[in-house]
């Protein structure tokens, strides 16, 4: 059981890896030499290819939605939290429980009319490429649901910061101001271990 999780949560990665960096970092190569070309047959040619509009189209709109997965995991997206950042931890837990629950509620009433409207657009192409409206646009039902996910995560952590002893969360407080520049990723490494750390000092003072 133990091999097949440690097999799961490997290919996991490997998938998220995929679809939130290497997929946006080809979108946006693709859609920078189009624009490019495109920049250069117009004012040095004086020709206009047209398939270079619709490879700038589509890999602005595949950079956008699959960066934008990178962005919710790692909590990475442009947020306003001056107030935010002066809440207390237990505070702080309880607006983002309500403020994911609210945004989870959202996708999950806009999923299925998503998936209908991506089917239903597919009998469309592009003008020059032929490219099926529904490959440009079915990866914003791959967001919907890697951001549920991910929505899922944030409620289930900030519960358990409510349910987290005061003690604990004071020394962990001091630690997240004192960690506060770091990356995304490296702080949420940084405060789970010393979480995990604190949490096991303080069930050992219990017992004693």
């Amino acid at each position: 059981m133990y091999f097949l999780t440690t097999i799961l949560k490997k290919f996991w990665r490997r998938l998220e890896f995929f679809l939130g960096v290497i997929v946006p970092s080809l979108s946006f190569m693709i859609m920078f030499i189009s624009f490019c070309i495109q920049i250069f047959s117009r004012y040095f040619l004086h020709k206009q290819f047209d398939w270079t509009y619709e490879f700038t189209v589509l890999g602005f709109m595949w950079t956008v939605v699959f960066g934008a997965l990178y962005a919710c995991k790692h909590k990475e997206h442009v947020s306003f939290s001056l107030i935010y950042d002066r809440l207390g931890p237990i505070t702080r837990a309880l607006f983002d429980i309500i403020g994911s629950i609210v945004i989870l509620i959202s996708f999950v009433l806009m999923y299925v009319p998503t998936i209908k409207y991506v089917g239903f657009i597919a009998i469309k192409e592009t003008p020059v490429l032929k490219i099926s409206f529904k490959i440009i646009y079915a990866p914003f039902i791959m967001f919907i649901t890697f951001a549920a996910g991910y929505l899922i995560r944030d409620i289930i952590k900030a519960i358990k910061v409510v349910l987290t002893p005061k003690e604990v969360l004071k020394e962990m407080e001091t630690i997240r101001k004192e960690v506060i520049f770091l990356s995304n990723e490296e702080k949420v490494k940084i405060l789970r271990d010393k979480e995990s750390e604190l949490l096991s000092s303080y069930l050992q003072k219990r017992e004693v």
